[in-house]
């Protein structure tokens, strides 16, 4: 997990339970259940480590970028007193990650009680922008300047307010200024998740632009798939994806978009597409993969990636649709159109012919000859299913 995607999830555990836990980090990256958490914290789990999926050490290493982010961030830490009698980690640096809790200094107390003419036009100019209403936003904007001439909100709510003219005919720059201007903009005035709220009405402008409908490989992020995405339409993204690798065989070669078609596949429900999306993903682009892997948010995906990466030895990434046909891993991911002629992709299908006839000589011969990592995990696997 990159930091952007670490630090995302981190800022949102903050805005949602006004302090980063350890424990709610872990459940956030699919390491903890929440019915062991629940369990852990009534006593009946004496050491919760034995119930977390993957390698202590990676969860360790991520509980250091969390801390190290807290301190970055000005958050003050507090020992967590949950659950005193079992332990989370074995070892004590772990457990001490494990057990410091991280919070907001308190503000002072004056700004809780802050309630003038200021404060209620910068509530009613939210309000407005929030509502894409331009003359509502300009007068809130008005009675703002007046209750407080140089208000520190002054300059980003002007450049928001004139921006909502172009959702009638959005210029040819707007996708590059929505993220380089108007969004952090938003941010600083509305917060983190108003600000997605606001930008909301620019991205469906977006992707009703001619320029959108094609997909470009030099600025994948400009395709309608990327804005129905960030508007979390899945199928409509799906399918604006599905269309892109149709009209054009050749934007396989786009790690971009396959990670979308994956991420939206799985948000739409349409598994088996996510999954011929992950797929091509881990057979043409193996780092790109690795990346969409770690910061998948799917439970399923997510758990089985996390006993992929602790195998011993570690598969290559583009093994990994082979090694979910593994008789132990079912479902086999589905045939796919437009396999590559790679090792990587044919080994998957013959370990899919041998989940289909497991006595199959050639299969295992081959198997053996070309993958012998693979095959020595198919055979515990078949000796396991055997009894």
């Amino acid at each position: 997990m990159n930091d952007s995607q670490l630090h995302s999830i981190l800022e949102d555990l903050l805005a949602r339970e006004q302090a980063l836990r350890p424990l709610s980090l872990l459940k956030a990256v699919h390491r903890l259940d929440a019915e062991d958490e629940r369990r852990f914290l009534a006593g009946d789990i004496p050491l919760l480590e034995s119930r977390l999926y993957g390698s202590a050490d990676r969860m360790t290493a991520l509980l250091e970028r969390a801390r190290n982010w807290a301190r970055q961030r000005g958050l003050e830490s507090q020992a967590d007193g949950h659950a005193r009698a079992g332990r989370v980690f074995r070892k004590g640096p772990a457990e001490q990650l494990a057990r410091t809790t991280w919070q907001r200094a308190p503000r002072p107390q004056g700004d809780l009680f802050l309630d003038n003419g200021a404060a209620q036009a910068r509530a009613g100019l939210v309000r407005s922008l929030l509502a894409a209403d331009r003359d509502a936003a300009e007068r809130c904007l008005a009675e703002l300047a007046r209750a407080e001439p140089g208000h520190p909100d002054q300059g980003d709510a002007e450049h928001l307010v004139g921006a909502l003219d172009w959702l009638g005919s959005p210029p040819a720059g707007l996708a590059e200024h929505l993220n380089t201007e108007l969004l952090p903009r938003a941010e600083r005035l509305l917060g983190r998740a108003q600000a997605d709220d606001f930008a909301r009405a620019f991205r469906q402008a977006l992707a009703r632009q001619p320029a959108a409908q094609n997909f470009d490989p030099e600025h994948p992020d400009r395709h309608r798939s990327a804005w129905l995405f960030e508007l979390e339409d899945w199928n409509a993204s799906v399918q604006a994806c599905q269309q892109a690798l149709d009209e054009e065989p050749s934007n396989l070669q786009s790690p971009e978009l396959l990670a979308r078609l994956a991420t939206a596949g799985l948000n739409a429900g349409q598994r088996e597409t996510a999954l011929l999306a992950v797929c091509q993903l881990c057979w043409r682009h193996p780092q790109a993969a690795e990346r969409w892997l770690e910061a998948t948010d799917d439970v399923e995906i997510a758990r089985r990636i996390a006993r992929f990466w602790d195998l011993d030895p570690l598969l290559p990434t583009e093994l990994f649709p082979a090694w979910l046909a593994l008789g132990g891993h079912a479902p086999a991911p589905p045939p796919a159109e437009q396999q590559p002629a790679t090792p990587a992709a044919t080994a998957l299908l013959h370990v899919r012919a041998l989940r289909h006839d497991p006595e199959s000589l050639a299969e295992r011969e081959w198997l053996q000859a070309e993958q012998p990592a693979l095959f020595q995990l198919w055979l515990a696997d078949y000796r396991k299913l055997k009894g």
